[in-house]
């Protein structure tokens, strides 16, 4: 799965969003579809995408990392992080 983003104002949606794919993804990968990975869209978010760049409203969001916020990580990092560990994520 390619550019797996939802554009909100809650973190908590993002990445309820994200784990909501990376579960189908799973599960789909041990039904044997020829799963390879899921990428989070954009890692250092996106600017006027919520309006497919037709206008330069300067609005901002982010992604795995924040860059309006001196490039600080965000809950979603925190979730791919730990999914990338093997491990779960609960926000």
């Amino acid at each position: 799965l390619t550019e797996v983003h939802l554009g909100c104002e809650d973190a908590g949606e993002q990445v309820r969003w994200f784990l909501d794919a990376y579960e189908d993804a799973k599960k789909l990968k041990n039904e044997g579809v020829d799963v390879r990975g899921i990428t989070s869209w954009a890692c250092l978010g996106l600017y006027d995408w919520s309006i497919l760049l037709l206008e330069d409203r300067n609005d901002y969001e982010p992604g795995m990392f924040d860059v309006k916020e001196n490039c600080k990580p965000t809950l979603l990092n925190k979730a791919i992080k730990a999914l990338s560990k093997g491990k779960q994520f609960y926000d």
